[in-house]
């Protein structure tokens, strides 16, 4: 268990679930609720000590509506396994009765790992031939049941159901709800915090929420260019590899689009002059969107070479265009996120159509990745030790052929197989006569300086081509 637990933990069961339960409201949790919590977080420790591995797609096994279900949640759990890194229930909405709120029971797959990991056949006679055979079929009875799936820990975030702290089989259903509840508690916040004359408590779960609301981010964000991995037994015609199909993926891209050149409407400037004076952490974290949406398209390569019919990076082009430079060619007036990803735009298409191969997009990665996503969370505030430690262990995501730990999950040479250099060039002499335009007809000089600069930017590009 870590340093200062109770902090740790009444922060995460505040912001996650403070919408629905009002005895959490508070700057420090009751000791009942701080044993029940402590609780969850004991007994998912002791699953490590048995030798469990993190499990993040149990929770996936689950729907949005069973989560909103107090009878079912009373009976199953929040999710398939009290390892899979979602501690509380942050679907419930304020006035749901009798939901589950704490994950803290072991599930059934738990139980069913348990089974399989110290299951003694003393009939057998020690013989592991016949010990495998058993525990083979032990396996096949479990094949296609979602509750029983296992899938490890990504390096690179492809399978959108296996997410650290996600609910549901539905991102963007958890999403709606869980931003409900996070607006809900922010603003309440200072109504809810008494006894805090320095703000601390305050600024601590202000941070707390804006790290939330860039998880909730993600968390959709992975079905674009997402692949399902099936890595256990699976029942006859059901596929190893299974692409989010375009239809959800196009929806996903447009919500966290428009997301993104809104996030600054989350902040809550009045309650930020009140805190210590710092960059607003929501203000931090548009540079870390932007270049999310930009490096998407790695994932979009992928799934592409997994299903042909998948969303594909022309597509991918096109809604990306639309966004970004929507209100520039309907002549409407742009806010702040939408300058930043303009200025980024231009600066990654230069960057890609003068060197493809070094310009290629890196991969996106998830929580249990490389320091680079973990670097974006800790400069706004850093993130609880447990979620870090996979990050040393790089070593250990080996994609050699013969290593028997080796990844599931499909991995392409992303920089051979990008051809983004064709879109961005083609973009940028169809930006060339909007932005000279735009820089002409404006009458606001801080976007007549802003389209002056991009112009400038893109006419020296192209004109050194000619």
């Amino acid at each position: 268990v870590f340093n200062n637990v109770e902090t740790t933990l009444h922060k995460q069961r505040f912001v996650a679930t403070a919408a629905a339960d009002p005895a959490v409201r508070s700057a420090r949790l009751s000791d009942e609720l701080f044993f029940e919590s402590l609780s969850a977080l004991v007994t998912q420790r002791l699953g490590k000590v048995l030798g469990l591995l993190p499990n993040y797609a149990a929770s996936a096994a689950y729907t949005v509506d069973q989560l909103r279900s107090a009878s079912f949640t009373q009976a199953n759990g929040l999710s398939a396994s009290v390892l899979d890194g979602a501690p509380y229930n942050f679907l419930a909405q304020t006035g749901d009765k009798g939901l589950r709120l704490v994950n803290s029971e072991v599930g059934p797959y738990d139980l069913y790992a348990v089974n399989w990991g110290y299951r003694y056949y003393d009939q057998l006679g020690g013989d592991p031939a016949r010990e495998a055979k058993e525990l083979l079929a032990m396996v096949d009875k479990k094949a296609g049941d979602a509750r029983f799936r296992y899938a490890p820990e990504q390096r690179y975030s492809v399978d959108p159901t296996v997410r650290v702290e996600d609910l549901g089989n539905d991102p963007l259903r958890a999403a709606s709800l869980e931003l409900k509840n996070l607006a809900y508690i922010k603003a309440h916040l200072s109504d809810w915090i008494k006894n805090d004359p320095d703000s601390r408590k305050k600024t601590a779960l202000y941070l707390a929420l804006a790290q939330r609301h860039y998880l909730v981010f993600k968390n959709v964000m992975a079905l674009v260019g997402g692949v399902v991995c099936r890595e256990e037994r699976v029942a006859p015609g059901t596929p190893r590899y299974q692409v989010v199909p375009k239809a959800k993926q196009r929806e996903a891209f447009l919500w966290v689009l428009n997301e993104a050149k809104n996030f600054q409407r989350y902040a809550d400037r009045q309650l930020e002059r009140r805190l210590f004076i710092n960059v607003s952490y929501y203000d931090q974290l548009l540079e870390f969107l932007n270049n999310d949406l930009l490096n998407l398209r790695s994932r979009v390569i992928i799934a592409a070479q997994v299903d042909p019919k998948s969303y594909s990076l022309g597509e991918y082009f096109a809604d990306f265009y639309q966004a970004v430079w929507g209100s520039t060619l309907a002549g409407r007036p742009l806010n702040h996120m939408e300058r930043l990803m303009q200025a980024s735009y231009i600066d990654k298409s230069i960057a890609t159509v003068n060197n493809p191969r070094a310009a290629a997009p890196a991969m996106t990665t998830g929580f249990a990745s490389p320091r680079a996503e973990l670097k974006a969370l800790q400069l706004v505030g850093g993130l609880p030790s447990e979620l870090d430690y996979t990050a040393a262990r790089s070593s250990q995501h080996s994609y050699g052929g013969g290593n028997p730990s080796a990844s599931i999950y499909p991995m392409a040479n992303v920089p051979t197989l990008d051809r983004s250099e064709l879109y961005y060039y083609d973009q940028l002499r169809r930006l060339r006569p909007v932005l000279e335009q735009r820089a002409a007809s404006t009458t606001d000089q801080v976007l007549k300086a802003h389209y002056q600069t991009l112009a400038f930017k893109v006419a020296r590009f192209l004109d050194a081509k000619k």
